[in-house]
């Protein structure tokens, strides 16, 4: 599993660093993570904003790409955030069946309409 983390405007700390890759980690990795590919975009949008970052985060599943985007007043909570919004989000991804090859996501969802 590749997990990229890449922040904007923001001055991240090894320790920040670590965390997010350990919950982006932790919430995709059950899926069978290996050969997966995780981007991660940190932005602090600033001190002016109610919700002052915000957590970008997008993986290669084989039917196509998942994102969620998260935003919060804390870094380590965007982070808590964004990775709970992953786990579900791949969740429903596979739970429609869009993880078999040669399917997609939409053709997926599209089968389980009466």
């Amino acid at each position: 599993m590749k997990i990229e983390i890449r922040p904007v405007k923001l001055d991240l700390t090894d320790t920040c660093r670590a965390y997010a890759e350990y919950r982006m980690f932790s919430a995709i990795s059950r899926f069978d993570g290996n050969g997966v590919h995780l981007d991660v975009l940190l932005e602090d949008r600033g001190a002016d904003e109610e919700e002052r970052y915000r957590c970008i985060a997008g993986v290669d599943l084989p039917a196509g790409r998942v994102w969620v985007t998260a935003a919060a007043d804390q870094i380590y909570a965007v982070i808590d955030r964004a990775a709970e919004q992953l786990t579900k989000s791949v969740e429903s991804y596979r739970s429609h069946g869009a993880e078999a090859p040669g399917r997609s996501y939409r053709a997926a969802q599209s089968e389980q309409r009466p």
